[in-house]
């Protein structure tokens, strides 16, 4: 955690230098902090092993395998049913590398198998495998190896990128297999970051040819005189480059058009140039013209801070939940920085003037979520895109967004008093305590003794029993006696008690629960407020039980799948990747119907889970 702030906090203080000082080039590194930058990948590699999972699903969605690398370049696959939460080896390495060294002639390790894809047959004793350039059948009883056309899977083939370009990353190392399909050879060059062309392969008219490399590599494949065939880049777990000869011939997208000439300071070796643009940090490859963001603020000058930062804004009207100041609290508390505090300051006060100001639409002095007319994310600004609070509703006095904007303006009184500035703080005190008087006389429900939504355009509270109603604990809002209420509710069975707390709705509430996001699942995020909250009103022992056993369920699925994911099951019924992501579990159909996973509040805070239990 310490590392962590710390290291925020650096970040931090060198972006605001930066800005301030208008981007001046007495903050360059030299030549070899560039040269020592390009060799951390070769000299931090191989260091860690079963750090991350990338999944590949097989059809249905509820298995799928993985590869493993292992120390000394050895590599296993594992197989996963998701649905029962079992994994295994994915088939018996040894014989199907003994398979494989007959069929091919080559001397093939078991801990070294060329295994680029795997597909289920069409019965369990059967398997499609993608290795050394050629698809085959597997029997998994016998482990004979039947040979595959390759024309049965052209649609694996790696789609030729419009034009030759500098490798730009490095992902997990992997393999292309280049397939001549013309009348004559042709060669294979890597594109090195430096724009450079390495000749690596000739392939023979006819022949396919396997290539090792890393995941975001780009190769340039000419004909013998050196005319540009085909550009593809290489992706995780493996594929193949078809060259027919015709990519020439396909519609290729404009070439973008150039942006204007910037100011700014230059790189060392003179390729990019850095740059303010948007309230933003940008670096410009001075070849092609694209352009980089380097900072996502994004705060415009009337204080908005938008759901997203666009050069133009065009999220602008939807917010993100105030939680800004939290922040800045947290990494102040370890690095005591009060120039950077100072700087950060007024940028908070604006973006929480803001919120007060825009998203109080009945005047009443409570703040509401923008809630869209979309069936799988009906108020993505709330964070809480699916729940069940949102489901007829159009404008609601939100427990959530109410309690973290109160908690912003005690953090900020707070701020002001360090700094001098005592007006100020009594202003926000007061804002405070008006945002927590109100919670407690419009949002407490004496029917269900707990906090719930107003709905403003029909004058009533709502029946939605949500996670969210925890949150005035956090910010003081609640009283004593609301307090122990609450904490009743985590214990009892009908309301919060599930075998993984804290489910996001509650058990009474069967007729809309769904192992869909908001809609029954457990939030990482969520149960560190809840158990910051439950500190701040004395339940300690309630605060480290529920920390313990969101830390306890992190750390058992990043075992079992080595990843961290965005949500789990409050019933532990169902393992994270088989879980619904806006109405269906269907990876291969889009990005969004699967539980994210390696990045976002859950690999954040774990870092805090684990400082607390030290």
């Amino acid at each position: 955690m310490l590392s962590r702030m710390t290291a925020l906090a650096a970040w931090s203080r060198s972006l605001g230098a930066l800005l301030a000082l208008g981007l001046t080039a007495s903050g360059q590194g030299t030549r070899a902090d560039y040269e020592r930058a390009l060799k951390v990948r070769e000299t931090t590699a191989n260091k860690v092993f079963k750090q991350s999972v990338k999944a590949q699903w097989l059809p249905g969605n509820t298995n799928f395998w993985y590869r493993n690398d292992l120390a000394g370049g050895a590599r296993e696959f594992v197989f996963v049913d998701a649905i029962k939460g079992e994994r295994r080896l994915a088939f018996d390495h040894a014989r199907l590398a003994t398979a494989l060294s007959q069929a091919t002639g080559k001397e093939i390790k078991a801990d070294r198998l060329p295994v680029e894809k795997l597909e289920l047959g069409p019965d369990a004793g059967a398997m499609g495998v993608s290795a050394e350039g050629q698809w085959w059948t597997l029997n998994l009883t016998s482990y004979e190896l039947r040979e595959t056309n390759r024309a049965d899977k052209a649609a694996a083939s790696l789609r030729a990128l419009d034009r030759p370009r500098p490798t730009r990353r490095t992902g997990e190392e992997t393999s292309i297999t280049f397939v001549n399909q013309t009348q004559g050879d042709v060669v294979a060059y890597w594109m090195a970051e430096d724009g450079e062309r390495r000749r690596y392969a000739t392939v023979k008219a006819g022949e396919h040819y396997r290539q090792h490399t890393f995941a975001g590599h780009v190769w340039l494949i000419t004909d013998a005189r050196g005319e540009t065939l085909a550009v593809f880049e290489a992706t995780e777990g493996g594929s193949e480059a078809v060259i027919d000869g015709k990519q020439n011939d396909r519609p290729r997208p404009a070439p973008r058009s150039l942006a204007p000439r910037v100011r700014g300071p230059e790189s060392p070796d003179g390729q990019w140039r850095a740059f303010l643009k948007d309230h933003n940090v940008y670096i410009r490859n001075q070849q092609n013209g694209e352009e980089t963001a380097l900072s996502t603020d994004g705060q415009a000058d009337d204080g908005r801070v938008p759901i997203r930062s666009d050069p133009d804004f065009s999220d602008a009207r939807l917010t993100q939940p105030p939680v800004l100041a939290l922040a800045v609290a947290l990494v102040f508390e370890k690095s005591g920085d009060r120039a950077w505090l100072e700087h950060l300051y007024p940028k908070l006060g604006a973006y929480v003037r803001w919120d007060l100001a825009h998203r109080d639409s009945d005047g009443a002095g409570l703040v509401e979520w923008a809630i869209e007319a979309h069936a799988n994310c009906r108020s993505g600004e709330s964070g809480m895109d699916n729940s069940t609070r949102f489901d007829t509703a159009t404008r609601l006095d939100a427990t959530d967004f109410n309690s973290f904007l109160a908690h912003e303006c005690e953090h900020l009184a707070a701020f002001a008093d360090l700094l001098g500035k005592p007006a100020e703080a009594a202003e926000w005190r007061q804002i405070h305590q008006r945002l927590c008087r109100l919670i407690r006389e419009r949002l407490w429900s004496d029917q269900h003794r707990f906090f719930v939504d107003y709905d403003v355009e029909h004058g009533a509270q709502s029946d939605a029993l949500a996670s969210a109603g925890f949150l005035p604990l956090l910010c003081g809002a609640a009283t004593p006696e609301q307090a122990k209420h609450l904490r009743d509710a985590l214990h009892d069975p009908t309301l919060f008690a599930t075998a993984l707390p804290v489910a996001s709705i509650a058990v009474r509430d069967a007729a809309h629960y769904q192992k869909d996001m908001w809609r029954g699942p457990v939030w990482v995020n969520i149960n560190w407020c809840i158990a910051r909250g439950l500190e701040r009103y004395g339940y300690a022992d309630d605060a480290r039980a529920l920390d313990r056993a969101t830390a306890d369920e992190i750390a058992r699925c990043c075992l079992a799948y080595g990843t961290l994911f965005e949500f789990f099951d409050d019933r532990r019924e169902v393992e994270p990747p088989a879980l619904l992501r806006k109405g269906k579990c269907a990876p291969e159909a889009s990005p969004f119907h699967q539980v994210f996973h390696d990045y976002g509040w859950t690999a954040t805070l774990f870092v805090d889970y684990a400082w607390r239990r030290r």
